[in-house]
């Protein structure tokens, strides 16, 4: 059970909520009450967040998957040199993310990013390890990786077409920028569209960004079981079931 005291304001429920832009805890730290219910440290986007509403993972970044090994990789590197493609990488972007080994060589090796500089896009990106990650496997340039943003940094709303994970529920109010709570397992309230059936599965909607609908409609990922049914446009009861 962790309680993080340190918090600077308590939501609806109890929720801990951070109001600085800056994390106290690494995105995604898990927080377990007594009850079972959990949540996940995040960072929200450019917009404020509205309590119910189901949030989204950053997208990823095109020309950042499936690019190049510039530098051979040898084991015990602590930074691996990649050719990023023509799209810009913001300062600590991926901090917190993950760097991906794939194709032919030094595959199946997933490493933590440290945090990074910017880069322009269109050249070599020099992708420092966090700290207790090291390169494992040689990797020749012939090799490709992707590089992965954190889950829970820089979330947004569930849009009506996927982009990329569940990230969780906002249980109150996170404001643009700053971090916060989002719930991913337990009773939580939830926007809904459609009619829900009791004991059914939700998922996410594809009418209104946000919200859930019967798993009945989509064929998207489960965010939990429904416990109480409400109207369209309304607040249900979900035992959410994103975070297992």
């Amino acid at each position: 059970h962790f309680n993080p005291g340190g918090a600077s304001g308590l939501g609806s429920g109890g929720v801990a909520v951070d109001a600085q832009a800056r994390g106290r805890w690494p995105w995604g730290t898990k927080m377990v009450y007594r009850d079972g219910r959990c949540f996940r440290y995040a960072l929200k986007s450019g917009a404020d967040s509205v309590a119910g509403d189901l949030q989204q993972s950053r997208a990823a970044v095109a020309n950042h998957i499936g690019i190049a090994v510039q530098t051979a990789v040898v084991v015990g590197d602590r930074s691996i040199l990649v050719t990023l493609g023509a799209t810009a990488a913001t300062i600590n972007e991926y901090e917190g993310g993950y760097l991906v080994m794939e194709g032919t060589s030094g595959h199946g090796y997933c490493y933590e990013v440290g945090p990074h500089a910017a880069h322009a896009g269109g050249g070599t990106m020099t992708v420092p390890l966090a700290g207790g990650n090291t390169a494992q496997a040689l990797a020749t340039t012939s090799g490709t990786v992707s590089l992965i943003h954190n889950p829970y940094r820089t979330v947004i709303v569930f849009p009506t077409t996927p982009l990329a994970q569940v990230a969780g529920v906002s249980p109150r109010v996170i404001t643009a920028s700053r971090a916060g709570w989002l719930q991913t397992h337990g009773t939580a309230a939830v926007f809904c569209t459609g009619t829900l059936t009791l004991d059914g599965m939700a998922v996410p909607s594809t009418a209104t960004a946000g919200s859930v609908m019967p798993s009945a409609a989509s064929t998207s990922p489960q965010v939990g079981i429904v416990q109480r049914v409400a109207a369209a446009a309304s607040v249900a009861t979900v035992f959410l079931t994103i975070d297992g």
